[in-house]
């Protein structure tokens, strides 16, 4: 019997060393899941920041938008006005112009007329006694 028991303690004794060697496979899988665990929160972590970012950006690109379209409505006013200035530039001008005629025209007529005053008084005088 002594040699069935020695067997019998051998075998456990091989299986208890089988076993530390398993208990120390499955810490090893243990701590390796735990790594795991830890960065794949990680990664969702760096995933909803990046979601937040993302939603940041569509919100500040449609604010940009919105600035973008009142930017072009006000060019778009100023352009308005702009032509409009331009016109009456071009009105005044003509304008300008036209008075600068007519002043040159009513000094010719002026100095005609002072010509023709200075006829009349030379005539004038021949009648004088």
């Amino acid at each position: 019997m002594k040699t069935a028991a020695d067997a019998a303690v051998l075998s456990f004794g091989s299986i208890l060393e089988k076993s530390k060697a398993l208990d120390g496979a499955v810490g090893s899988i243990d701590a390796s899941m735990a790594e795991q665990r830890e960065g794949g929160k990680q990664v969702l972590e760096a995933l909803t920041r990046l979601r937040d970012i993302t939603q940041q950006i569509e919100a500040g690109s449609g604010e940009m938008a919105a600035g973008n379209a009142s930017m072009l409505s006000h060019i778009s006013t100023l352009k308005g006005v702009t032509q409009a200035v331009v016109q009456n530039n071009q009105e005044i001008l003509a304008g300008t112009k036209e008075i600068n005629d007519s002043v040159g025209e009513t000094t010719e007529l002026a100095s005609r007329n002072e010509s023709h005053i200075s006829d009349v008084r030379e005539a004038l005088d021949k009648f004088r006694l």
